[in-house]
């Protein structure tokens, strides 16, 4: 009986992060549901302004492996940004200088009105997803 009735709830799944979004995730743990959980973890990862909260419910472990990852990714991607300003400002790109310029400026700012560079954000990254 749970195939259907979860069958029957999955068009109401939110596609948000949300107090009843982690109730799915727990569900589909349950449940054994992969594809569902997959879905639904990888809505939470991106997201949730921090760790995704477990409620109390009993999804602790998964959850915990999730928060690694999420930690990790933001982490490449922020040494990724990093390297490329360093490219654009030593000049190791495709574009003349006047691109280079306007790229590195460009970047700067949108890091900075975004809190990305000084200071650089630490683990496990409050308040980015």
């Amino acid at each position: 009986y749970s195939t259907q009735w979860i069958e029957k709830l999955e068009g109401n799944i939110p596609e948000t992060y949300s107090t009843e979004l982690v109730q799915w995730l727990c569900i589909s743990l349950v449940f054994s549901k992969a594809s569902l959980f997959k879905a639904i973890t990888r809505t939470a990862l991106r997201q949730a302004a921090g760790p995704v909260e477990t409620l109390g419910l009993p999804i602790r472990d998964c959850v915990a492996g999730e928060k690694s990852h999420r930690s990790v990714t933001i982490e490449q991607l922020l040494s990724g940004l990093e390297t490329l300003l360093d490219n654009l400002r030593l000049d190791q790109t495709e574009c003349n200088f006047e691109c280079n310029a306007m790229q590195y400026g460009t970047l700067i700012k949108e890091l900075r009105y975004r809190g990305l560079l000084f200071p650089r954000p630490e683990t496990p990254f409050l308040g980015y997803s």
